[in-house]
């Protein structure tokens, strides 16, 4: 039943993008040629952009655009369309170049289509999205075990409704009732191996019902590890035999681009900064921090200073909202993240990335490990200027929140991709605008 309603929704959506793409390629031509020449065009313009979009809607499946489970939000949809779109526009230059029986090499009107396409695009799904999130589209979830977890789930899935899924029963790990009807049945992982609710769940195979483990749900629905699941085993599990060099390739050469081009803008604005800076409270302009980098290796960031200059009198301590410790200039730097520009050179030398978890400093990641052994594991990764843990999770100033900034690291971690890398700066860029850095 499960899979029934998911190809349903599945192929509403292809429905509606392939409508979206024709009425973009009826509007660019509209606007190129008018009215009078239209049916010319067409005719001359369908074929070959019928080709293109069988290419684009191949993009849009490997970039996970019919990922119900991964479409969660606006700002996730729009990282996925946009690592989407690029892609397609740059590989339908190159198919209308490298079929010379299309007649046609159209850079203005592809790119005119594109635009007009990304607006109905996002029109389309912001609709369907509303739509799907009717009882009659949304799965009916049941929890066997979780516990509090499984509540939680619950909570989250009647207050989100467009995520598709209905929760009609969380039961105790010993509860004896008879199975409620769902189309999903999430089970614990202490469950894994019981031999009566192996055989229990062996005679709902038969009605077609999904089993999923809880740990994996909870990934989908919350972006991030449930606490229940961090042990050894998990991190064997998901990352021990993990292959991401082609990836990890690429997203070097991306940040070693980005850091050269944003340099130039950075040494422009670096006068004025270290001015007010020295205008505010006369100490030095920049701050130099150990911090604990990949494979454990320690080395130095570099940021503009946005604390008193005797902030750490009395040692090491949690940075935390609001901290008195900042500077009135040091407010609107960390506002801004401009305080983290001077970490270009970092993400130069190959210290840092744009986006991985953020960096520890020596001493405070010392007693983070003594009660939360996993949080090394963060160290598998270049740390970022950004990362999932800081645009998902409030800022970490005690050890509960360490500890779901972990399990959000470690979601990167399993999860890490071009498309989420994009989500995370997309998510950045937009609390910068809200003045929400920290």
């Amino acid at each position: 039943m499960s899979g029934g309603i998911r190809s349903f929704k599945t192929l509403i959506l292809a429905a509606g993008d392939l409508l979206a793409a024709y009425g973009a390629l009826a509007l660019a031509l509209l606007v190129r040629y008018g009215q009078a020449d239209f049916a010319v065009q067409w005719d001359g313009h369908v074929r070959p952009f019928t080709v293109v979009f069988a290419v684009w809607f191949v993009v849009f499946y490997v970039v996970g655009l019919y990922d119900f489970d991964a479409l969660r939000s606006r700002i996730e949809l729009g990282a996925r369309a946009v690592e989407g779109l690029l892609a397609a526009l740059f590989i339908s230059i190159a198919v209308f170049y490298a079929v010379p029986s299309f007649d046609i090499a159209p850079k203005t009107n592809l790119v005119i289509a594109v635009a007009f396409y990304a607006a109905l695009f996002f029109g389309w799904r912001t609709l369907s999205m509303r739509v799907f999130a009717q009882d009659r589209f949304r799965l009916k979830v049941l929890f066997l075990g979780g516990g509090a977890e499984a509540a939680a789930l619950c909570e989250v899935l009647a207050s989100n409704p467009q995520l598709g899924y209905t929760c009609v029963a969380a039961l105790e790990e010993g509860a004896r009732a008879e199975l409620p009807a769902c189309d999903i049945i999430v089970v614990a992982r202490g469950l894994h191996g019981n031999p009566e609710m192996t055989e229990r769940l062996y005679r709902k195979f038969f009605e077609a019902v999904t089993v999923v483990d809880l740990p994996a749900f909870y990934e989908k629905i919350r972006h991030s590890v449930p606490e229940s699941a961090l042990d050894e085993r998990w991190i064997v599990d998901n990352l021990a035999a993990q292959e991401a060099a082609v990836y990890e390739h690429g997203k070097r050469l991306f940040d070693l681009l980005c850091a050269a081009l944003l340099a130039l803008p950075a040494l422009a604005i670096a006068p004025f900064v270290a001015l007010t800076i020295r205008i505010d409270d006369r100490g030095p302009v920049l701050y130099r921090q150990a911090r604990v980098g990949k494979g454990g290796r320690v080395f130095s960031i570099l940021k503009f200073r946005t604390m008193r200059v005797d902030a750490e009198k009395h040692g090491a301590a949690f940075a935390q909202d609001h901290d008195p410790r900042v500077t009135r200039v040091g407010r609107f730097l960390r506002a801004t993240r401009i305080d983290e520009l001077p970490q270009l050179w970092n993400i130069l030398r190959g210290e840092m990335s744009f986006v991985g978890p953020r960096p520890e400093r020596p001493e405070i990641e010392a007693e983070l490990a003594k009660t939360i052994p996993l949080f090394p594991v963060r160290h598998l990764v270049r740390p970022g200027l950004t990362g999932w843990a800081q645009v998902s999770a409030p800022y970490a100033a005690t050890h509960d929140d360490h500890l779901l900034k972990l399990r959000h690291d470690l979601y990167y971690l399993k999860y890490r991709s071009l498309a989420l890398d994009v989500a995370i700066v997309l998510k950045t860029a937009y609390s910068v605008m809200k003045r929400k850095g920290r």
